[in-house]
């Protein structure tokens, strides 16, 4: 039913679609509920985010549900709660772009780019976000994972 986008080649997301793709009921999107971290391979725990979907005056916002250990040590704090343009990343505008279209196609979708952390250290970064639907049908949040390269 679902297609991993094919710039998604990194084997942590590859990993994180199939689970995604397993936890998804007959005929629709999986949803929070859906998702137990003790089924989920351990080694991809430190890298995820989850998102909630929020409305906004300019169309969807993302707001940090949680955040694994690397994600939170990559930041330089705990981002719970804050949204994604409040995290302090300069493509953040670009990322939520990105996590929009995942909400509007209700299917995976990749962002790639350089990314500048608050601690100023540039990577490149890709992360993958997966819709997750409680409903099965109406994308409330985005599950994403991150690769960073030097």
């Amino acid at each position: 039913m679902f297609a991993i986008p094919p710039e998604a080649g990194e084997p942590d997301f590859i990993q994180l679609f199939d689970y995604w793709c397993r936890q998804a009921p007959p005929g629709g999107l999986p949803g929070r509920q859906h998702l137990d971290p003790l089924d989920m391979p351990r080694d991809l725990l430190p890298l995820v985010m989850l998102f909630d979907v929020e409305s906004g005056i300019h169309g969807a916002q993302f707001r940090v549900r949680l955040a694994g250990t690397k994600v939170v040590q990559l930041l330089g704090r705990e981002p719970r709660g804050l949204l994604l343009r409040q995290l302090g990343l300069t493509e953040a505008g670009n990322l939520t772009s990105a996590f929009r279209a995942a909400v509007t196609l209700a299917a995976p979708v990749v962002y790639s780019a350089p990314l500048t952390l608050p601690s100023r250290r540039q990577v490149w970064a890709r992360r993958l976000g997966l819709p997750l639907a409680s409903d099965g049908v109406t994308v409330d949040k985005v599950l994403a994972i991150y690769a960073l390269r030097d």
